[in-house]
């Protein structure tokens, strides 16, 4: 990413002094990697109940699916629009039928 800084000398408009960020993550993951895989046995969740707001999307249904993966025994996704949770609720629930999914919409407004 540059950023470019308009120069403050009034007789070079022309200046511009170009910043460059610092890289700060050397490796993007797309994907787990073996130490923090869901398959990964020290990680299994089976017995266990989560609950997760906003799971309905985003990085919360990422954690739900793989927290699904690792053998969760339920799951409760919040979220704010009850549609929304629905959808997911189903992608989970067909993806791993021995998960039960649970709902609840939950808004603070």
């Amino acid at each position: 990413m540059a950023i470019s800084v308009p120069s403050t000398d009034a007789n070079d408009l022309e200046k511009s002094l170009v910043l460059t960020a610092p890289r700060l993550v050397p490796t993007i993951h797309k994907a787990p990697y073996a130490s923090f895989s869901p398959l990964c046995s020290e990680l299994n969740q089976s017995g266990r109940t989560i609950l997760i707001t906003g799971g309905s999307a985003g990085i919360g249904f990422a954690i739900a699916r793989a927290y699904a993966e690792a053998s969760a025994s339920k799951i409760i996704l919040t979220g704010r629009r009850n549609d929304i949770l629905q959808q997911a609720s189903s992608r989970l629930s067909d993806a791993f039928p021995d998960v039960k999914i649970i709902t609840r919409v939950c808004d603070g407004g």
